[in-house]
């Protein structure tokens, strides 16, 4: 078969889809591939491995005082289960991860804007957080237009330790701050 540009962008186009580790999307394309090569002529080998893998069964979060209001999140990926009914506790919102900003988490659920470094992680930790909530997107998305991120916490974050945690929309979080909540499930 001889090559192509327009078939390799054709199997570019086709593989053009979220394809997380471990998850089935990756078996999907795995066999796309395989498909490509077998339409060559050969036969293609697939080398199966051992990895990590999560999921996610139920994610909630709300907001119980001074207010009630149901968001909508996911979960994020390793990032610890909490107790059957959940978990709640005081919402601290934070502007950052120094000394200044985490003297007072202890106990309570923080949420921060961006995602989750694995120094923050530590940090969180460290100032006994009971969980958090980081947010996705920005504040000019749609929500037509926009996804909330899947996201995963990596080895290296949770080698100091398990705290849940969920990601919900930048445009959820503008709406959720100026209220002032006090209390987060």
């Amino acid at each position: 078969m001889p090559i192509s540009g327009k078939r390799m962008m054709d199997l570019v186009k086709k593989l053009g889809f979220e394809r997380l580790s471990t998850f089935e999307s990756e078996t999907k394309a795995a066999e796309m591939l395989c498909d490509e090569i077998r339409a060559m002529g050969l036969e293609p080998t697939v080398e199966t491995f051992m990895a990590p893998h999560y999921e996610v069964n139920e994610v909630k979060l709300e907001i119980t005082e001074p207010f009630y209001k149901e968001i909508t999140c996911t979960g994020y990926g390793f990032s610890g289960n909490d107790a059957k009914d959940g978990i709640e506790a005081e919402f601290a919102y934070i502007e950052g991860f120094d000394p200044i900003d985490l003297y007072d988490v202890k106990g309570k659920i923080v949420f921060f804007t961006g995602g989750m470094g694995i120094t923050a992680y530590e940090s969180l930790i460290k100032a006994g957080a009971a969980g958090f909530i980081c947010t996705s997107g920005t504040f000019k998305d749609k929500l037509a237009d926009s996804d909330l991120e899947e996201r995963t916490l990596r080895d290296k974050h949770t080698e100091h330790g398990k705290l849940p945690g969920v990601t919900i929309r930048m445009k959820d979080a503008l709406s959720l701050i100026p209220k002032h909540p006090t209390r987060a499930k």
